[in-house]
This record gives C-alpha cells, structure tokens and sequence, in this order.
C-alpha cells in the first residue's frame, strides 16, 4: 500500500517537474534585449506599434501611423507610452528635445517616408541649450546626427540618469558632444560606435561610474577628447582618439581602464603632445597605441609615462607631479570598429 502511495507522488512530482521546466523557458522568452541594450523588458511592449517622424509630414493630419508621420521628434514624445519605438525618417529636425518617458527607443529610419531626405534625420539645437536631454532611465538614442547645441554648457546629448544607450550617432559642432553627471554605479550608460567631433568637449563625465565609453571616433575637439571628473570604474576601450587638443583628461579620477585606444596626433597650440593628462587621479592602461610617442627611448622600452598633476595643500597650492607608468604598450594601431 505505501509503496504505491510512494509511486503515485513520484510520478506527480515528475509531471510537476516537467511542466516547470517547460514554463521556466516560456517566460524568459517573454524577456528580450533590444539591439544588445543594457536593459530589458517584456516583450508584449516591443510588439507594439512603432511611432514614425517625418518633417515633410503633414503637422496638422499627424498621427505617428507610416500614413500620418508626426512633423517633429518632440511631438512623438509627447504622444509615446514608457518603452515606446519612434522611428525618424531623414530630415533635418530644428529642435532641442527633452526625452521625459522612459525607455523611449529613438532610431534612425534609415531612409524618408514623404519626400526625398537623403542625409540622415539631423536634429540641429540651433545654438541653444541641449540637442537632447533626459533623466529618464532605459533610453536608447540610435543613428542620428546632432548638432549646434549651444555655446555655454550645452550639450549634443545630456543625461542626468542611466542606463542609457547612445549608439552610431554623428555628435558634432557642440559645446559638449556627451555630458552625462551623476550616473550611479549600476546605471551605467553605454557610448558605442559614435562619431564625436569638432566640439568644444568630446565627451565629459561628473560623478559618474561605471560606464563604457567603447569604439567611437572622438576626433578635433577643441578641448579635450574624453574628460573624466571625478569619476570612477570607467573602462575606456578602443576608441580613436586623435587630433584632440588632450586626448584624455583625468581629474580625481580613479580606478579607470584605459585599453587598446589608438591616441594619435594629440597636440595642443603650443605644439605639445598631450594624449593624457591627468590630476590626482590613478587609472591602468594596456595596449593603447600613442603616435607620435613623445619619447623614443621609453616607447622602445614598451611603456608609456603618464605624468599625473597634484596639489599640495599642506604647503601652499604648489604643484607637484608623478610619474605612472603605463605598460604593455601596442606597437601598431588597435582595430577599432565604428
């Protein structure tokens, strides 16, 4: 008798057992990544309707359908749900946007809907303020050009929260291209495969952590190519770095990883090379490429000498500077895959 008792709930708890590994797999298909996002959601939102932008669109007939693109970014926004996609056809869109639901995914379209834009969907500040700004987490900016943000602290892109992606954009002509503060660790915000030049700052951080700043071209920046202030954890990974007044600014920066980055043609107006320069902060490098190499004795040594500034305030603001050595230098330019 118990012995049968015994059979019928093994063979219960395996028909049990089963069902659960079938149901297991069922709801982690109902979780996806949207274009290697840093993020996830469910996937009955990523069924939804897109929302389409055209500016040769129709304002007063809009609706977001393929039929009735709205006219503007801005007005895609206010009309999206949290985790909306807005698709951007070409155009040159005259706005300085405030990204305000979260997990708005805004992509290029990749071609125009009504008419004939055939130079990508430009979003032009028009010399104020930020292009774009956000604070809302989980946002994905993908393929546009971004331009003419304004003179004084504005930005191509700002953001003041994570996660967010910014990915295959053209960032140009800005006071900064990307300025993100504040970014907690764990909300990390992901730059990959953009084009940042000809700006004021290429790139700047504030209290920021734990971000990825990987295979973008930030080149001919008046300033600085990528600034870290005070902002940590960071890795730094096979960037072009080149023809930037400094390549790489550090201040009270530390624990950084600075890998496989090509810096090239550095030099500020005064005809010095100046691919980093770091204050009081403490980084690693490995396998970056430095062209030109401002000595030849230790280049041959294979190792790269980062001069780091530092005050001293026991004794007055006098200035005092170390040396770090950044080993295991490359000998040819890293491949970097824009």
């Amino acid at each position: 008798m118990l012995k049968n008792v015994f059979k019928k709930y093994l063979v219960i708890g395996l028909i049990l057992l089963f069902l659960g590994a079938s149901v297991v797999p069922s709801i982690r298909g109902n979780i996806v990544k949207m274009n290697n996002s840093i993020w996830s959601k469910p996937k009955n939102i990523l069924d939804r309707q897109p929302i389409y932008v055209d500016n040769d669109s129709d304002c007063a007939t809009a609706d977001g359908t393929i039929e009735h693109p709205f006219c503007n970014i801005s007005d895609a926004i206010d009309y999206a749900n949290d985790y909306d996609l807005i698709y951007v056809a070409n155009g040159t869109y005259y706005e300085n946007i405030i990204v305000k639901k979260e997990g708005l995914i805004l992509v290029w379209y990749e071609s125009d809907i009504i008419g004939n834009d055939t130079d990508g969907a430009i979003i032009d500040g028009g010399g104020v303020g930020n292009v774009i700004g956000t604070n809302k987490k989980n946002i994905n900016i993908i393929g546009f050009i971004i331009r003419n943000s304004g003179p004084l602290n504005g930005a191509g892109i700002y953001v003041y929260n994570g996660p967010v992606e910014i990915r295959k954009n053209t960032i140009e002509h800005c006071h900064i291209g990307i300025n993100f503060c504040y970014v907690n660790p764990g909300d990390g915000i992901e730059i990959e495969k953009n084009i940042i030049r000809n700006n004021d700052w290429g790139v700047y951080t504030l209290f920021s952590h734990n971000n990825q700043i990987q295979n973008n071209y930030i080149e001919n920046n008046y300033v600085v190519g990528i600034a870290l202030d005070a902002s940590r954890f960071n890795f730094i990974y096979r960037n072009e770095i080149k023809n930037d007044n400094r390549g790489l600014w550090l201040s009270d920066s530390h624990n950084n990883k600075i890998r496989e980055n090509n810096f090239r043609d550095n030099i500020n107006s005064d005809g010095n090379i100046i691919h980093v320069f770091s204050r009081n902060s403490r980084n690693s490098y490995a396998q970056n490429y430095w062209n030109p190499h401002p000595n030849p004795f230790l280049e041959k040594l294979g190792f790269y000498l980062i001069w780091d500034f530092r005050y001293s305030y026991q004794i007055g603001r006098n200035i005092f500077i170390l040396p770090r050595l950044a080993w295991g230098i490359s000998r040819t330019p890293n491949n970097i895959d824009p």
